[in-house]
């Protein structure tokens, strides 16, 4: 995953004060198990290749 923007400010910092934290991928997997295991398979989707092309290449 690339980052392209950040954004100062968003929905949720105005509305709710919520704050971003940046997390390295396994603290973000080991955090989303606790609190948010829905979230959690979403994630392991995007890092589970589901389909490949004829090299056994995942497909972006």
């Amino acid at each position: 995953m690339v980052v392209t923007e950040e954004l100062p400010e968003w929905e949720d910092s105005r509305s709710i004060g919520r704050q971003r934290k940046w997390f390295t991928l396994e603290d973000a997997l080991k955090q989303l198990s606790l609190h948010k295991p829905v979230q959690l398979t979403y994630l392991e989707s995007l890092l589970t290749p589901q389909h490949s092309n004829s090299n056994n290449q995942p497909v972006t």
